[in-house]
């Protein structure tokens, strides 16, 4: 009888150590694929990061045009602007906005929003655009008026404050 119980104590030990050993092994190993997994999500987030801060620095250049006009800074022939901007709202739209875009205020940059605002010559109340870049946000907002139709795009499918109150110019 004490032969039975000790070999039926030896084996509970031993089954306890494996599993044990075993349990161990799987959670350093689930352990090891969580770090592997974390690492790969850091590389991620940095690499976005990154270009979000590309894109932000490509239009840095923005940031100087407060009190200048368009043509001062050759704003529509900035390669990273009119790509960003034809992108937004599309070559037809660009095309009619570079066409039309005739008179325009002084650009402004205040409180990291910059402000470019331009008309038709001789009808500006009915064909009028503004385009606003929030640098905290890194995102673009556009308005366009043709023959008094108001369209609004914008890279974050959000409202800007300086858009919303063009619409409700006239």
């Amino acid at each position: 009888m004490k032969t039975v119980f000790k070999t039926f104590m030896r084996v509970i030990f031993l089954s306890s150590f494996i599993f044990t050993s075993c349990n161990k092994a799987s959670n350093e190993s689930e352990i090891s694929n969580l770090k592997k997994e974390n690492d790969s999500l850091k590389q991620v987030l940095n690499a976005t990061k990154e270009k979000t801060e590309e894109k932000t620095a490509e239009l840095d250049f923005l940031k100087t045009a407060n009190g200048k006009y368009t043509w001062d800074i050759k704003l529509f022939e900035n390669e990273s602007f009119k790509k960003r901007l034809s992108k937004l709202i599309g070559s037809e739209n660009f095309t009619f906005l570079i066409d039309y875009w005739n008179v325009e205020s002084p650009m402004s940059f205040s409180g990291n929003i910059f402000i470019a605002e331009g008309c038709q010559q001789h009808n500006c109340n009915m064909t009028n655009f503004i385009i606003v870049y929030d640098f905290t946000n890194n995102v673009m907002y556009v308005g366009m008026r043709k023959e008094g139709e108001v369209k609004t795009f914008s890279e974050d499918a959000g409202d800007s404050p300086k858009v919303i109150e063009w619409r409700g110019w006239k």
